[in-house]
């Protein structure tokens, strides 16, 4: 049995004063992970079972302020609206992946396993999503 897995944090920060629509955005903080089980030879020496759960890229903490074109005076010179924006969204979302894998002879392979997420696209009360899957790869 093995265990493998990714993690990444970012941080973004720019606190520059730009006149387009995106007048600044400061401490951005994103997260994504995936942490899985692999366990070989399970019925023969060229299979093996795999349980992943991961969680995609997702805005932990940060905001952005728009510049939005408003109103103009009468001597031409333009109003603009700032508007600031909250990045972290109401949800969090996990999948959670079980699979099956077996190499073939031919140096091909065929895998199936089925996947549950869990607040997709990071909306929280989204209601989850559940699949089924198979594949078959072919060697040459």
């Amino acid at each position: 049995v093995h265990l493998a897995g990714l993690a990444n944090i970012g941080i973004i920060n720019n606190k520059s004063d730009n006149y387009g629509l995106i007048r600044n955005f400061n401490d951005i903080i994103t997260s994504q992970f995936n942490v899985g089980l692999v366990a070989s030879g399970v019925s023969s020496n060229n299979d093996l079972i795999s349980f992943n759960i991961s969680q995609p890229l997702r805005t932990e903490d940060g905001t952005v302020r728009l510049n939005l074109p408003g109103t103009m005076d009468l001597d031409g010179s333009h109003n603009f609206n700032i508007k600031k924006i909250n990045l972290e969204p109401s949800g969090r979302e996990i999948n959670f992946d079980l699979g099956y894998e077996m190499q073939l002879h031919n140096g091909s392979a065929f895998r199936v396993g089925s996947q549950i997420t869990l607040e997709p696209s990071h909306i929280e009360n989204n209601s989850s999503n559940e699949l089924v899957y198979g594949s078959y790869k072919i060697g040459f």
